[in-house]
């Protein structure tokens, strides 16, 4: 694993977010942030949120500009409301406290991660990633091809799991032999329901395993939470939970809804599945997908996780196949994927 580590541009984003704000004015402000945003590290993570938010650089701008005066642009609002809090917290917890958490982030044992991640991919996956830390209120980690993006909002100047990251790491490499599987290639080209299809199955197969089995605290229950944020953490797992038969049985619904010709209808659930607009940072298709793998695991041995990367089309087959399962998935959907 080749790990090049990028950080300048967060620690510009703290120096920016709390600086001193008496005395500089707005077209004070608005140079600071023009060049601010001339930042390659900066421009590389918001270039990672612009295929579903086209004006993020933008909107990002105005709010940025002014965090304390509400938005002028009302589109994706409840995505900028998120990250404005997120914003707010690194200015609250003030330079000191946040230069503290960049630099527990920069010290990680980036190249001891690799054990973690290797264990659930085929042998000889290469990863060659490109590591952003950023200040993100809506996503402590994504990743975009070979590029993972790490918010240090959540990070404890103290200690740090390197876990989060290799979970991010670990999608890197699902998505590399994702991508050496000719028939998704040609699903991912093809667009209708078959490029969905797609879609709903890398982020079955990659959240499903990497929440399961790398990071599962981000699926579970905090024990004696000790914060606000931990609270909100249990009520949300709490409501996931109570509603976990209907999170799976909605995944059949997108694809039928696909095949049925209401593509607009099943986008829109897969949206609301894949992405959590409660502020929490838990989808529910996280969620969802984890459990669904830890019901896979209770009844197959540890090599069965290989065998859904190399071949994840038999997902669906492997599932109805169990002993103890939450839902039959429809011969249409079974077929659909293995057909």
């Amino acid at each position: 694993m080749n790990v090049t580590l990028y950080s300048e541009g967060c620690r510009s984003l703290i120096e920016y977010l709390t600086m001193e704000q008496v005395g500089i004015s707005l077209d004070e402000r608005r140079r600071i942030l023009t060049e601010l945003f001339e930042d390659p590290d900066l421009s590389k993570w918001l270039e990672a949120y612009a295929s579903f938010i086209p004006d993020v650089r933008r909107i990002t701008f105005d709010l940025m500009l002014n965090l304390d005066a509400p938005l002028s642009d009302k589109g994706s609002s409840s995505f900028f409301e998120i990250q404005r809090h997120g914003f707010l917290s690194a200015r609250e917890e003030g330079r000191e406290c946040m230069m503290q958490k960049l630099s527990r982030a920069e010290a990680m044992d980036y190249e001891g991660m690799e054990e973690t991640v290797d264990r659930y991919l085929p042998p000889n996956t290469p990863l060659d990633l490109d590591i952003y830390l950023t200040i993100d209120g809506f996503n402590g980690g994504m990743f975009r091809e070979r590029s993972v993006f790490l918010s240090i909002l959540g990070v404890d100047p103290e200690a740090l799991s390197i876990r989060g990251l290799a979970h991010e790491a670990h999608h890197a490499g699902v998505l590399y032999w994702f991508k050496r599987n000719e028939r998704w290639r040609r699903w991912m080209s093809e667009g209708g329901p078959r490029l969905l299809g797609a879609e709903l199955l890398i982020y079955l197969v990659a959240e499903g395993l990497a929440n399961h089995l790398i990071t599962p605290r981000a699926v579970s229950l905090v024990e004696r939470p000790r914060s606000e944020r931990e609270e909100g953490h249990n009520s949300r797992v709490q409501m996931l939970e109570e509603n976990y038969t209907r999170l799976v049985t909605s995944i059949e619904d997108i694809v039928k809804k696909a095949l049925n010709g209401e593509l607009d209808a099943a986008r829109e659930e897969f949206k609301e599945f894949s992405m959590d607009q409660s502020g929490v940072g838990l989808p529910a298709g996280h969620f969802a997908s984890a459990r669904m793998v830890a019901e896979i695991l209770n009844e197959h041995g540890e090599s069965i996780v290989v065998d859904l990367i190399e071949n994840p089309w038999t997902l669906f087959a492997v599932y109805n196949d169990l002993t103890e399962k939450t839902h039959n998935f429809s011969r249409e959907v079974v077929d659909f994927y293995s057909g």
